[in-house]
């Protein structure tokens, strides 16, 4: 979307689940957590390796200004 240089936390659903076991299973933990993978990658990277897992290319990015239109100011977040 964009330049593709906004920066995205990502976390795979399966790491998600294990996380959600862990902590439903044991009765000592307690708190807001917060999961994401432990590195963040721009959106450029993020769905060209998106576009390779699902096996579909991931050639053309949503100009910058058809996201300003769909989004407004959440566009700069």
């Amino acid at each position: 979307m964009g330049r593709g240089n906004q920066w995205r936390s990502w976390i795979h659903i399966d790491d998600t689940v294990r996380c959600f076991e862990m902590l439903l299973g044991n009765g000592q933990v307690k708190g807001v957590f917060n999961l994401t993978a432990p590195h963040s990658v721009t959106q450029g990277p993020f769905a060209s390796a998106l576009g390779r897992q699902l096996k579909r290319p991931a050639l053309m990015p949503l100009p910058e200004f058809v996201v300003k239109l769909m989004m407004d100011d959440f566009s700069e977040e």
